[in-house]
């Protein structure tokens, strides 16, 4: 089942096909449209790579040309510490790669011995993400060194910094780039803001008052007031808590490139 470009052994670690199901049956409706409302959101944002690769040729006015050449990287690793929950911060780490070209995602959960999220699973699922696995810590570092020899990729690192620093040293080490998700201190929102579907989508985060001090600190805002929401790096309006999107991730990070110069 596993992508050509991962090694045959991650089959055995492979999420089961009545997981996914089950998930979903777990997840309500309006939760799945959540999680769908993410997705056509990065869709329009990102849009879909007219191409998989290509090059540019540029004469030089002092002579000479150089030629760029720009492609996705070979693959990318989502991985996620034991308690990691949220299904939309999942989609808005992985959907930016998906949506650059990269065709090997694989998103792993390290250290946990219990049944996976339901919102994590559906998310992936309604992405188009289909090796998702269990692994130890060592177990995904083995991954990231066989698959880090094969060609270029992209880790991105979710949850508690602990859990998953033993990946972004190995990442530090070998150069490969890394993104580790922003803490969210806590979750900024007004009267007016639908704090179930906030604590839905960021499980395990406090919800506090909005202010401009709290906003700077949560990152993320729920609110209808410009001089709050302007602190914060995610601002959600009314009916929209339920998605999520991190403005810092963009196609030029999942895209490698090289440059020729010629006489």
């Amino acid at each position: 089942m596993s992508d050509a470009f991962f090694p045959s052994w991650v089959d055995g670690r492979i999420v089961a096909d009545d997981a996914f199901a089950q998930a979903y049956a777990a997840v309500s409706d309006r939760q799945r449209a959540w999680l769908k409302t993410t997705i056509a959101r990065h869709q329009a944002l990102y849009g879909f790579p007219e191409c998989d690769a290509g090059s540019a040729r540029f004469s030089l006015r002092q002579g000479g040309a150089v030629s760029v050449h720009s492609r996705p990287a070979d693959w990318c690793i989502a991985v996620l510490e034991k308690n990691y929950a949220s299904g939309p911060r999942l989609l808005a780490a992985t959907l930016p790669a998906l949506l650059s070209g990269v065709r090997a995602v694989c998103v792993v959960r390290i250290g946990a011995d219990d049944s996976w999220p339901a919102a994590v699973l559906t998310a992936c699922e309604l992405a188009g993400i289909e090796l998702v696995a269990d692994m130890t810590p060592d177990a995904a570092v083995s991954l990231l060194q066989e698959v880090h020899a094969r060609g270029r990729g992209r880790v991105m690192l979710l949850g508690n910094h602990e859990q998953v620093g033993s990946v972004g040293q190995i990442c530090a080490a070998a150069d490969i780039a890394a993104w580790r998700e922003p803490h969210i201190s806590c979750l900024a929102a007004d009267s007016a803001a639908d704090k179930d579907v906030l604590r839905w989508a960021h499980p395990g985060v406090d919800v506090v008052e909005a202010t401009s001090a709290s906003a700077a600190r949560a990152l993320v805002a729920a609110a209808q007031k410009t001089d709050i929401c302007r602190h914060a790096i995610v601002h959600l309006g009314t009916g929209q808590e339920g998605l999520f999107y991190w403005p810092q991730l963009s196609r030029a990070f999942f895209t490698e490139q090289s440059v020729s110069f010629t006489g």
